[in-house]
């Protein structure tokens, strides 16, 4: 079956190594998820290229690292880095917002 013209979306095929694979030889390689597509590669080949995210499905260019690259590889809007949280960065942006402190001073002097 041929490798269809598309945007693949990558996978890791083995997870880690073990006994069971280390003979094979098929480390380090990732495929296509997309059910009809057939496409297998090695991780170097992939740095850098276009994909689909496994999260939000929009498109984005994989890392240019193998140490960043993970076994379901997303793009950044899906990843979450120690220290942010969208819910507190969402109620920091309301708080600097200058209208929305009118309004909170606003409640503050009516209740009093």
């Amino acid at each position: 079956m041929p490798v269809r013209n598309h945007v693949h979306r990558y996978i890791r095929a083995i997870g880690r190594l073990t006994e069971a694979n280390k003979a094979s030889g098929f480390i380090g390689y990732y495929r296509c998820a997309e059910p009809n597509c057939t496409h297998y590669t090695k991780a170097e080949l992939i740095l850098g290229k276009k994909s689909i995210c496994n999260r939000c499905s929009k498109e984005f260019i994989l890392p240019l690292s193998l140490r960043n690259l993970t076994n379901r590889p997303h793009c950044k809007d899906c990843t979450r880095s120690k220290g942010k949280n969208p819910i507190v960065d969402s109620m920091k942006k309301l708080e600097d917002n200058d209208e929305m402190q009118d309004w909170i001073d606003l409640a503050d002097e009516q209740s009093k």
